[in-house]
């Protein structure tokens, strides 16, 4: 009898039935398993039917559907317990019916334990949580792929966003989704399918390099300048000078340290780019000019190791520091073409540089401390007519071969033919 009820003999000796009702099935090891019910029958009897269903699936090593998932998300924490113990549900699949919150706080740790830098762990982890919020997604099974796309349209079209922004949003939901796949606790990845927003057609920040006379006039009005955003103007030129020669990120210049001025095994002079706050995690030796290097070392002479290189504050504001020098040097933020120059834009310089140096694309991507060369040579090398004028005219030239007669045209037609 699959469903029944338990009996038991009362006080008075009379024998009774148990009001709750008990589900009776053989699992896919062949064994009985007894689960308790329902005091509704019709209700015990559906609960068979899915344990019947359940068992097939672990006979077949089968995922659940659609359906059959969301009654496992339905059921109640002692009964999903009961099951798991019996074995009709198995890890995996139990840890898929954990809600999404639960499954994206153990993705954070297993990023802090691989070593990503914290403000990238934030930003990645906000966002993904953002995308599923959004779209009404509290269990793995409620993740749909059109919710997700219809959030990134709305975004873009509501908020302004970029192509470049949505796709940052669509990418760290992905890499959670991968994640869970990674983990055995998904079969797929159910935002594969979506494509990313044309980032060409649609870009609202365009950044340009300065060219060599542009950066001198930079370099020495903010030598000139006043004090502005914490630092003198001669500590600013050097700071300048530094990102448009290693390309550093505001966020690693705020962290750079005393102790980040070192040499390299041969004793070259160089900067660290320590793990915990390159943007790939991944601790990297660049090589500085002397001159640089001399200014550097004279500047952090005398401070403990672990202070800061620069003594602009925590909050400081790179953006609008720059903006102060760009209009004392009388270089416009906003160009005639509408791309402007922020302090991100000093890294594009630095790409571009090496570009205009002839550097092979290899180098120049290991000095960006980029992944992919498409990264470096796309976004990071802005080249202008000029640099296309200098190249073709530093293309060999050839002398012109003198006229030659008709007759020998003539005689070289004839012999062709």
């Amino acid at each position: 009898m699959s469903v029944y009820q338990k009996r038991y003999t009362g006080r008075d000796g009379r024998t009774c039935r148990t009001r709750m009702w008990y589900a009776e099935v053989r699992d896919h090891l062949d064994r009985v398993q007894v689960v308790s019910g329902f005091r509704d029958r019709a209700a015990t009897r559906e609960l068979e039917r899915r344990l019947r269903t359940l068992a097939a699936l672990r006979a077949t090593a089968a995922p659940p559907d659609a359906r059959t998932r969301a009654w496992m998300e339905s059921l109640g924490p002692r009964l999903r317990a009961r099951l798991t113990r019996a074995d009709l549900i198995a890890g995996p699949t139990l840890e898929a019916l954990r809600p999404l919150d639960e499954h994206v706080a153990a993705w954070e740790a297993c990023l802090r334990n691989r070593r990503r830098s914290e403000r990238h762990i934030r930003e990645l982890v906000r966002k993904a949580r953002l995308v599923l919020r959004e779209s009404s997604a509290t269990r793995w099974s409620e993740i749909d792929a059109d919710r997700v796309e219809a959030f990134l349209r709305r975004r873009r079209e509501t908020h302004g966003i970029g192509a470049r922004t949505s796709n940052s949003y669509l990418h760290a939901a992905r890499q959670f989704c991968r994640w869970c796949v990674t983990h055995g606790w998904a079969a797929a990845d159910p935002l594969r399918r979506i494509q990313e927003a044309d980032v060409k057609r649609d870009r609202r920040r365009v950044r340009r390099a300065l060219d060599v006379g542009e950066l001198a006039r930079l370099l020495i009005a903010t030598s000139r300048g006043a004090v502005a955003g914490g630092m003198s103007g001669s500590e600013r030129a050097l700071l300048y000078t530094l990102v448009t020669e290693t390309g550093l990120r505001r966020s690693e210049v705020v962290q750079l340290r005393v102790a980040d001025v070192s040499s390299d095994a041969q004793g070259h002079p160089a900067l660290r780019a320590r793990f915990e706050t390159s943007k790939n995690s991944a601790e990297k030796l660049m090589p500085l000019r002397k001159e640089t290097a001399a200014r550097l070392t004279s500047l952090v002479r005398g401070r403990p190791p672990w202070s800061r290189a620069f003594s602009m504050p925590t909050w400081w504001r790179a953006a609008e520091t720059l903006r102060i020098d760009l209009a004392a040097a009388d270089i416009p933020y906003v160009d005639a073409a509408g791309r402007v120059h922020d302090f991100h834009a000093l890294r594009v310089t630095f790409g571009s540089n090496l570009a205009r140096a002839g550097l092979p694309l290899q180098v120049a991507q290991k000095l960006m401390r980029h992944s992919t060369p498409t990264l470096t040579s796309n976004v990071y090398t802005v080249l202008t007519v000029d640099d296309e004028r200098r190249a073709v005219e530093s293309l060999p030239s050839f002398p012109v071969p003198d006229a030659v007669p008709d007759s020998e045209y003539r005689r070289i037609a004839v012999h062709l033919t």
